[in-house]
């Protein structure tokens, strides 16, 4: 097993001989099965993954503002538990802030913000904060790393 494996993982030569061989290490301790001792396609045909989508309706619950705080209040419910206090105006554009776009929002925006007393204000702030070029740099940084994208003459080896 320990050679086929090997096999499969030397072939990939973006990562270094010693991470290769750290891989099939780690493979092989973590006891995860490969090829003939793993499941069947039947098998795993069950799995959630393989299902068709079903569309669910969200439970019935008073003081909720959308479909996802139903689900989550039901379950509170259901556990006898109670959620936490809503969070402060200053907490929910920090919170937000630091999410979107990796820096705090300035004590402009969070007075603006305080101010807002709309009903949908929250929602227009995560639109303002996704329509920014901060989110777009924060997030691009990930995707450049997943690409493998360097300012080099290459992979250096």
């Amino acid at each position: 097993m320990i050679e086929r494996l090997f096999v499969a993982i030397v072939s990939v030569r973006r990562y270094s001989k010693a991470m290769r061989i750290g891989n099939v290490a780690w493979f092989v301790c973590a006891g995860m099965a490969w090829g003939q001792n793993g499941p069947s396609v039947e098998e795993t045909r069950d799995h959630w993954s393989f299902q068709p989508i079903v569309e669910t309706i969200p439970p019935h619950v008073e003081g909720t503002r959308n479909s996802i705080d139903s689900f989550v209040r039901a379950k509170l419910i259901e556990n006898n538990l109670r959620p936490a206090p809503e969070a402060s105006k200053a907490t929910l554009i920090r919170r937000v802030s630091f999410d979107l776009t990796g820096i705090p929002p300035t004590f402009e925006e969070v007075r603006e913000f305080e101010k807002d007393v709309r009903v949908d204000a929250y929602e227009r702030l995560v639109d303002k904060l996704l329509s920014s070029p901060r989110f777009g740099e924060r997030w691009g940084r990930y995707w450049l790393d997943l690409a493998r994208y360097a300012d080099t003459k290459g992979y250096l080896v």
